[in-house]
């Protein structure tokens, strides 16, 4: 079979489309590699020798339209990949442009039945990573797609025939409340991707989520390292909703494939009449000729080269947010001492959590009709915002807008404007959520949100949201497309809230870290990293979700508590400058010992940000550390600076001793600097550090700056 190849180099990139009569793959690979991919993974001979004839391509056109007929191989109920739309698609022409920031590449299939197919890819210079969204453009009968991938990337492994299952491995990010980004390695053969005795059957693994946490179960990325070659290839995607990563094993290739959920897993189907397109969240793709760390780090290239955040977060300021110190009861009384303390440390940005709204002595808990409470803020909340900017600081309030509660005068007064399915309030006990496809709540939350931050200068909002709506909602052709709609109008809000308050910082937090996915990370600041807010664990997870996110936008909250050991209170602070450096709790009743570290610890973070916020994690490490509730064992993370001056490492340990060592290549010919440590750190050879803590019964957490040596 003669395969025809259109090739495009791009730097450290390069992307294959293959077309096997007439049928177009998509491979990504490292430049380095690239001579080495063969086409047994495209001709399929190995497979037809032996008498088995039924094999063919994956094509890269992706989508499932009403009325298609299905793939074979038992894909019915399982997967919605290779319906005959994906073989009516054909090749027309390919556009390829330089906008002077990167490369883009129009690749455009057509069935000859009125759609049109567009497959983009956006490659920005010297970022080792692809964006890459579909579109379908109808100019025919009105068609339904019922299930349309962002990205398929085929022939896992490229540089092969017959992949060897147990040198393939394939990584997840499992997410759980309080326990986000845990790495999970499993080999291919562990999870069946392999063939079987005639090539016959999908064998397929399946992450995804519905609804509208997308964080829960899974992190919306998945990789695949081929250990004989040396290369890696991982996968992300934005995912505000529902979504779907497969890995699906079929005719001798691994493909990787994701996008919004599927008609039989999230109910999602959209119609589309004459003149109508619909366009794709976009995916992420990146092939190394390195190790699994380096894969995530290209990644985090692309998330770089699409923020957009406001000047004052350039310096990665202090935060303080007072939740874990008022407990949702913030007063003038008590935060303007606080605030008097913030501002001695140098902190940058002073946020005031729940409860501001509370209309008497009642909890806090009712939602939904956002007025400043008269009971707390007796002469306004404009004065609270007044003193923390006199005191140098920019002042931030936490909302949870999209959420009604059913004692709130807004759920009684306008139960039309919320969310249902079939017809009844989409409602889990006595909270349900405003619906932001509907113009009156787009007016009403413009008034309560926008117009009271911006009236009362305040220039940060955390925006939280706690509770999901399941399955979707009613308003459109599926549950699925009215949840995606909403879910794209709650954006445009927070989208309108940053072009009505240009300079404002806006923190995202779902439950902590539901909504760590790259569309609403990349309206933010920053995000809050998890809910594990006070618990030794939170070290663990700041660390895993390094492989996953920005360390410039993981808010960690290093919670001060009066009645821990100060080994304690240097672990806690220690975990918060993995990211974002948070504090929270009743920093004036600290024991004197405890105030002088946290004194110490805002100019030693401030060491710390050029190397979080432009460098790349190059070891990150646990060592006989599973659980995170039972904690054993130790965890490091080495990272450098974009110019490899500096490296600061982080290490933690939960089984006593007075001691404990890091042995890591990537230390040589580092100094040791500073450290932020009770006790002492020390280098005892190239590439050795040692924590000598002062306390040999407690935890151990400690940072550790090094500076590249002159030799």
């Amino acid at each position: 079979m003669q395969i025809k190849r259109i090739i495009h180099t791009l730097e450290a990139l390069t992307l294959l489309y293959a077309d096997a009569e007439g049928i177009m793959s998509f491979i990504v690979v490292p430049s380095d590699l690239a001579e080495k991919v063969t086409d047994d993974k495209l001709d399929l001979e190995y497979i037809k020798k032996n008498g088995f004839t039924h094999v063919c391509n994956k094509p890269m056109v992706q989508l499932s339209l009403s009325g298609d007929s299905g793939e074979k191989e038992f894909f019915a109920g399982n997967c919605m990949q290779n319906a005959s739309s994906c073989y009516e698609f054909r090749y027309t022409e390919q556009l390829k442009r330089d906008d002077g920031t990167g490369t883009e590449i129009i690749t455009v299939f057509e069935n000859g039945k009125g759609q049109t197919y567009e497959h983009h890819v956006y490659k920005p210079h010297a970022v080792n990573a692809i964006s890459v969204f579909a579109e379908l453009i109808n100019y025919g009968e009105p068609v339904t797609a019922e299930m349309i991938a962002s990205f398929s990337l085929g022939c896992i492994s490229p540089f092969c025939a017959e992949n060897d299952v147990e040198d393939l491995l394939i990584y997840r990010l499992r997410a759980n409340w309080s326990a986000e980004a845990k790495l999970e390695v499993s080999t291919a053969a562990d999870m069946q991707l392999e063939d079987s005795w005639s090539s016959y059957g999908i064998r397929q693994m399946r992450i995804g989520q519905t609804g509208s946490m997308p964080c829960r179960g899974y992190m919306p990325f998945c990789a695949v390292e081929d250990k004989q070659n040396g290369c890696v290839w991982a996968v992300s995607l934005e995912a505000p909703a529902g979504w779907q990563i497969e890995a699906v094993h079929q005719h001798g290739s691994i493909s990787l494939t994701g996008g919004i959920v599927d008609f039989a897993h999230g109910h999602f189907r959209k119609t589309m009449g004459t003149g109508e397109h619909y366009r794709t969240d976009t995916g992420f793709i990146t092939a190394v000729h390195a190790d699994f760390d380096t894969a995530c780090a290209a990644l985090q290239q692309m998330y770089a080269f699409r923020l957009d955040i406001p000047d004052a977060e350039e310096s990665l300021p202090v935060i303080y947010n007072e939740y874990c110190c008022s407990w949702g009861n913030p007063c003038m009384q008590t935060l303007k001492p606080m605030i008097d303390e913030c501002a001695r440390l140098g902190v940058g940005e002073f946020v005031v959590d729940v409860g501001w709204w509370r209309q008497d002595e009642r909890s806090w808990y009712t939602l939904g009709d956002w007025d400043v409470s008269p009971y707390l803020f007796p002469n306004g909340i404009e004065e609270l915002s007044s003193y923390i900017r006199s005191k140098g600081m920019i002042p931030g309030l936490w909302f949870e807008f999209e959420s009604v509660s059913s004692d709130s005068l807004l759920f009684s007064s306008h139960r039309d404007w919320l969310l249902t399915r079939d017809g009844h309030t989409i409602q889990h006990r006595e909270r349900a959520l405003l619906d932001f496809r509907k113009s009156e709540v787009r007016a009403y939350a413009t008034q309560k949100v926008i117009d009271l931050l911006r009236d009362n200068r305040f220039g940060y909002v955390k925006i939280d949201y706690n509770e999901p709506i399941g399955i979707g909602c009613d308003g459109a052709e599926s549950y699925g497309e009215g949840l995606r709609r909403h879910i794209e109008c709650v954006i445009d809000f927070i989208r309108e809230i940053k072009r009505a308050i240009p300079d404002i910082v806006v923190e995202i937090c779902s439950s902590g870290g539901h909504r760590l996915e790259p569309k609403f990370l990349q309206l933010a600041s920053m995000a809050s990293f998890s809910d594990a807010h006070t618990g030794l664990e939170g070290a663990v997870i700041a660390a895993d979700l390094h492989r996953w996110m920005l360390p410039r936008q993981m808010q960690i909250w290093a919670t001060l508590e009066k009645n821990n050991s100060l080994a304690c209170q240097y672990f806690t602070m220690s975990k918060g400058m993995l990211g974002r450096y948070c504090l929270s709790g009743d920093l004036l009743a600290l024991p004197d010992a405890a105030k002088a570290a946290m004194e110490r610890s805002v100019p030693f973070y401030r060491k710390l940000t050029s190397i979080l916020k432009n460098g790349v994690t190059v070891s990150n490490k646990n060592e006989n550390l599973n659980s995170l509730r039972h904690l054993h064992g130790k965890r490091y993370l080495l990272r450098k600076s974009a110019d490899g001056e500096k490296t600061a490492l982080w290490v933690f340990s939960f089984d006593g001793g007075d001691t404990v060592s890091v042995t890591c290549d990537a230390l040589r010919g580092y100094a040791i600097v500073d450290a932020f440590v009770y006790g002492k750190a020390e280098k005892t050879c190239d590439d050795t550090v040692i924590i000598r803590q002062t306390d040999p019964d407690a935890v151990i957490g400690a940072v550790v700056l090094l500076q590249k040596e002159n030799r």
